[in-house]
Formats: structure tokens, C-alpha cells, sequence
């Protein structure tokens, strides 16, 4: 080498040493080395050379240089977590003979400036050489002068092809590499454009990326938190003969509380050379750093690596929020779909978290923050519930969300979610198909579910005194479950304003009849993240507020969409979206009889009507009339009958809790 290259190495070596010794975290002092002067007020280490003694850094061979970057420890420090404390890490090449420095990514050589350009960079891996002869093409800028080529170590691996020398280009050419190995390749150039040095490339083996497998990396895992949101990535693989199949399932690879599981079958001819494996990380880190889980892929051994990142502290957030999401969207699921609910949640808490999916309160699915309902039938249309909660009780966070898949479209095209079934039915039935199943309880207009809506509750001839100093109600209202003659019965009497006397109008709303989302009430019969629709809400998914009446023929489609539909002596209307209201009846107020139970149905809505009723008013129904073709948006009717009730989702709840199912208590 010439001298102002010599020259270049001293003034380099000197450069580091000072930088090393000035960001040394036990350095308090200056330090001078060779005299007794002290250092000027810009050193932190100065070296007076004695012309008799030197400084003798790290001696290494290349194998040896690259096993010290693949160790776990080097790996930990080689992250931004830990600041890259590995870069400027200095050594000396005994293969190459040549100082070398670790700038976080690789090794540059101090027997060489850096701006030679290399096409591809960094070098292909080995799980693109293991069947092929990747190559890379150098080109030095120097385009006047010829230079030196040799390969100095690696000739076993790799071949020179100094084509072009004046213009300062050549090739390396990588050998097949069959057992994917770490090969490196060291190339010496001298010319007099100040570019001549030594510079090694090098494919990378297990210990940097995957023997046999494209490069997989999981960053960011927890260390102590159970991995809930599983991350699917492509395992590409180069297949060195045989054949072999993985299930949806099966572990590949386990390592420190982590393991790899394959998330699709797949299956590996005899003849393919190549392909891919669809996998997910599973499992708690019980450590901190680089994990390295070995994997068997074919003949090939892989390695996937994660990064731990350190050790997890619960913060719980009592005020974490759930919901819960479709794809596809409820309104355009029907029988035969494939749907994936998904639990949102909303904290700020760092918590970690467990997930329990029900169905009509039956637990489905497994642990995870969704779940899948593939090719729905008539019974998936129903009930859903996803409870989130902290996997430590020293946490204590617990919240549920509710989804239903019915619903029906507003005159806006807004979409309101219904409870699948009338309150009070068997929620298991085909809710598209009119049945005995489906009609549900016939409840009095502002009553809770107390029985007196079964059909075989006994009667009380008389109105119920309002007044709870009369000891007949509680404060809420409702008839005292001491009083056995008359809790559970279904109250019967002529009087036009109902059951109570005198008349409560917001037993189930605002007691307003123009209120469209009024607040759930205590009364209120529905589950714990639904009410009872408003007057507002019925007329809007019937055609608007303007419209009180609306005839739907006997064939074909009616007005806004609707549509009869029939089963035997059981009739039912089909709304425009995935929603059936079946003809369910009504309990007459005078003798609690059943009268036409096919033909009419009375749906109860929370809305008062209190317009020209003398002594109060009347609840307002939507009203169903099979013999007349007919629908009543907005019917004012005696609180006194039994009608049924179909429950809306609660926009204001924001934990369904344990009583979402009070039918299976």
C-alpha cells in the first residue's frame, strides 16, 4: 500500500481510540500515555509515542470476527434499545490484515475509504444462494488509472471477473451454497484514486437471518405478556428435496416461553424447489433480548428471531372501553356468510389481556381478540357478547360488548342493531322462519320482566296504587314482589290509562313521544346493553317520521322493502335488512286472553302518548294487522295489553357485563 494510505490507517486508528475513550461511561478523568504532560483541555486520552512501543488492538480472524457478531449478547446490544453500544466496536483482521470497525450494520475496513458502489446491497442471503450464484457488481469511479484485484480470503466460495478494470468495474460471483452456510468474501484493490483497501461481503447463515428461510423478525414482544394478537407473516423457504406437509397448528419451534405455529396447511411436493408457509408467533417471553427459536423446514434448519423487549408492568385502566366490529357489516351478511367479529378496545392502561366470545351465553372461540363464523345459518343470526379482561386479578379490569347481526336501515340509511328475536322467545329458533318459537313475552307497557309476561301468569282484577307509601310498588314503580297475589300477574282492568294508578308516563322513557333515543330507564325489561326502541326509531325504519300507516300487499315486496312471509298458520314481516318481525299477538287488557294471536301483533315501543287522554296516556305501539295488509307506526294504546317487545343495542352502555343473558340465569 502506498504511504499516504499508511498514513490514513494511523490517523484513523488515532480518531477511534479517542472516541472510545471519550464516551468510556467510567472515564472521569484526562489521561496522557508515554509522557508525564497532561493532555491539552480538547483530549480526553493522549497517546506520546515512544517510537519504541505501540497499541495492539483485538486480533481475529474473519470466522472469528462474524461467530463474536452472531453471539446473543451482541445481538441484544445491537438494538436501538440498547442505543447501539455495539457500534465502534475495533479489531484487527489477522485474514486481511487490516483494522476493522463495527458501524451497527457491518464491518468497515480501515484499508479502505468508503464509496465503491455495490449492486445488490448488502449481498444476497443465503436462502437466495442456496440453489444459485448470486453475484455483485463493485464499481470504483476510478476510470483512469488500472488497479489490483485479488481475492485474499473466500476463494473457495466465491470467483473474480476483473472485467473492465480501466473503468474501475468487477464481479463477485458467490458458489451454490447447498447447506446454506456463512461465507464471507474478502477482496483487496490498490489504485491511485484513494479507493484501495480490503472489503468483505458476505452471505448471511442461521445466526443473522434463516438458514434455508427468507428473513423473519418479530419485534417488540413483551417480555411476561401472553401474545393475544397473533401477527401471521410468510415463511419463504428453499427446499432441498423430500417431501413434507404442515397442518394449521402445528408447532414448528419452541424457545424461552415463545413457539412458531404454522396458521395454513400446507403441502411440499417432491418436485417443488421452493415455497411458502404462512406462520404466527404464540406464547410469553420469559426473557429479555434476542430469542432465537430453531425451526425444521424440509431438510433445512431455520431460525426465527424475536426481540424482547423487556420485562412488563401492569397499569390498569378501569375505564377501558370494548366494542365490537363485523366484516363484513352486519347489513350485508345473510345465511350462507362467512363473518369475523373483532373486539375493539379502547384503554390506555398497559394491560394484559384475555377475551371471552358467547353465543346466547355459550362460550365460542378460543382466547383470542377475534372470532369467526363461518358459513352462518339461521341459528348464527342471534346474541353475541365479547368480554375483555385483564389476566391478572391484581388488575380486576373487566368489560363486555354485545353484536347482533340483525338490524333494518332508517329512512337515512342509518343502520340500528335489533336483538335478533322478541324478547322473551327461544333464542336458539330460525329467526327468518314465522314459528311458536319465536313470539316471545307479552309484556304490559312499563313493566319489568317480573313473569307476569309468560303466558301461564296468573291475573289481578284491579290497578296497582303508584303511590309506594301505599305499599303496593317500590320507588321504581313496580309491583312489590312481597305482595305474591300480585307480583308476576299480568294486571287486567277497563280503564283506559293502564295498570297504575294515577299514571307514570316514563316507566320506559323520557315520558316525551318526539324523543328518539331517550335514556334506558330502570324499568326497562331488555338485557343489560339493550332497550326498548322508541316510537321515533320504529317510524324511521318504516319509511320516515312523517309516516304513520303503510299497506304491504299480500305477494311481493311492500312499502320501504317489507315483505310478508309465512310458515304453516304462522305469519311474519320480512324488514328491509336482516330482520323478521313475527305476527306475535296480543294479551288483552280485560281478561289477559290471547287474541288473534297469528294475524296481529303488538311491538311496544318506550314512547308516551299523552295527547288528548284524559288522566294521563297511552303507550305507543307499532302495530301489525295481517287481515288488513296494514302497519301502525305510531298506535296509542291502553298501557294494559301485553305486546312484544323487540330490543335495540344501548348506544350509551358501554359494558354489557354478566346479565347481557338473563335467559340462562
Amino acid at each position: 500500500m502506498k504511504n499516504k494510505q499508511q498514513s490514513k490507517l494511523w490517523l484513523s486508528s488515532i480518531i477511534l481510540l479517542i472516541v472510545c475513550f471519550a464516551t468510556a461511561p467510567r472515564l472521569s478523568a484526562q489521561v496522557t500515555i508515554g509522557s508525564g504532560a497532561a493532555p491539552k483541555d480538547f483530549s480526553v486520552l493522549e497517546l506520546i509515542s515512544s517510537q519504541a512501543k505501540g497499541l495492539r488492538m483485538p486480533q481475529l480472524t474473519t470466522a472469528e470476527r462474524d461467530a463474536l457478531v452472531a453471539t446473543t449478547e451482541f445481538q441484544t446490544y445491537n438494538t436501538a434499545a440498547k442505543n447501539f453500544l455495539t457500534k465502534g466496536l475495533t479489531i484487527f483482521n489477522t485474514q486481511t490484515n487490516c483494522l476493522e470497525t463495527w458501524n451497527g450494520s457491518k464491518w468497515i475496513s480501515m484499508c479502505a475509504d468508503i464509496g465503491l458502489t455495490v449492486t445488490p446491497y448488502p449481498v444476497p442471503d443465503v436462502s437466495a444462494g442456496g440453489g444459485s450464484t448470486p453475484e455483485i457488481s463493485i464499481e470504483s469511479g476510478c476510470t483512469t488509472e488500472e488497479f489490483d484485484i485479488d481475492i485474499i480470503d473466500g476463494a473457495t466460495y466465491a470467483t473474480l471477473d476483473p472485467v473492465n478494470k480501466v473503468n474501475g468495474k468487477f464481479t463477485v460471483k458467490f458458489a451454490v451454497n447447498p447447506n446454506f452456510e456463512r461465507r464471507s468474501v474478502t477482496v483487496r484493490l490498490g489504485d491511485d484514486c484513494d479507493q484501495g483497501g480490503d472489503y468483505t461481503f458476505w452471505q448471511a447463515a442461521a445466526s443473522v437471518t434463516d438458514a434455508g428461510c427468507g428473513s423473519i423478525d418479530f419485534s417488540n414482544v413483551e417480555n411476561g405478556v401472553a401474545i393475544t394478537v397473533f401477527e401471521t407473516k410468510n415463511l419463504n423457504y428453499t427446499k432441498l428435496g423430500g417431501e413434507f406437509s404442515f397442518s394449521a397448528g402445528d408447532v414448528l419451534g419452541a424457545a424461552n416461553g415463545l413457539w412458531i405455529e404454522v396458521k395454513t396447511n400446507h403441502t411440499a411436493s417432491t418436485s417443488a424447489t421452493s415455497g411458502t408457509i404462512q406462520i404466527q408467533l404464540k406464547g410469553k417471553a420469559t426473557i429479555t433480548g434476542i430469542i432465537s427459536i430453531p425451526i425444521t423446514i424440509g431438510d433445512a434448519t431455520c431460525y426465527i428471531m424475536v426481540h424482547s423487549t423487556g420485562t412488563f408492568v401492569e397499569d390498569c385502566d378501569e375505564n377501558m372501553t370494548v366494542a365490537i366490529s363485523s366484516s363484513p357489516a352486519a347489513a350485508n351478511l345473510s345465511i350462507g356468510s362467512t363473518v369475523t367479529l373483532a373486539a375493539i378496545v379502547n384503554t390506555i392502561g398497559n394491560m394484559e389481556l384475555n377475551y371471552e366470545w358467547r353465543k346466547n351465553g355459550v362460550i365460542i372461540g378460543g382466547n383470542t381478540p377475534t372470532v369467526t363464523i363461518s358459513n352462518m345459518t339461521a341459528a348464527d343470526f342471534t346474541q353475541y357478547t365479547c368480554r375483555v379482561y385483564s389476566a391478572t386479578a391484581a388488575c380486576n379490569v373487566s368489560k363486555t360488548a354485545g353484536w347482533s347481526p340483525c338490524g333494518a336501515y332508517t329512512s337515512d340509511g342509518d343502520w340500528i342493531t335489533f336483538m335478533c328475536h322478541n324478547l322473551g322467545a327461544t333464542y336458539t329458533a330460525d329467526p327468518f322462519t314465522p314459528s311458536a318459537g319465536l313470539i316471545g313475552g307479552k309484556f304490559q307497557w312499563g313493566r319489568r320482566a317480573d313473569g307476569h309476561q309468560t303466558s301461564g301468569s296468573g291475573t289481578y282484577g284491579a290497578r296497582v296504587s303508584s303511590n309506594p307509601a301505599k305499599g303496593e310498588v317500590d320507588n321504581n314503580y313496580q309491583v312489590l314482589p312481597s305482595l305474591s297475589n300480585r307480583f308476576g300477574k299480568f294486571i287486567t282492568t277497563t280503564n283506559s290509562t293502564g295498570w297504575l294508578n294515577p299514571v307514570i308516563n316514563n316507566l320506559w322513557g323520557d315520558g316525551n313521544m318526539e324523543t328518539v333515543n331517550p335514556k334506558k330507564t330502570i324499568s326497562d325489561p331488555c338485557p343489560v346493553g339493550w332497550k326498548i326502541p322508541s316510537m321515533a326509531q320504529m317510524m324511521s325504519i318504516f319509511g320516515g317520521t312523517s309516516t304513520q300507516d303503510g299497506n304491504i300487499p299480500d305477494d311481493g315486496n311492500g312499502a320501504y322493502g317489507w315483505k310478508w312471509t309465512k310458515n304453516g298458520t304462522y305469519y311474519g314481516i320480512k324488514v328491509n335488512g336482516n330482520m323478521m318481525l313475527p305476527v306475535s299477538g296480543r294479551r288483552h287488557n280485560s281478561d289477559a286472553s290471547v287474541r288473534d294471536d297469528n294475524p296481529v301483533a303488538l311491538y311496544w315501543t318506550c314512547s308516551n302518548n299523552n295527547i288528548n287522554i284524559i288522566n294521563g296516556g297511552y303507550g305507543v305501539a307499532f302495530t301489525i294487522s295481517y287481515p288488513t295488509k296494514k302497519i301502525d307506526a305510531k298506535d296509542p294504546l291502553n298501557r294494559s295489553y301485553g305486546g312484544s317487545i323487540r330490543c335495540v343495542i344501548d348506544p350509551d352502555n358501554t359494558d354489557f357485563g354478566s346479565k347481557a343473558y338473563p335467559w340462562i340465569d
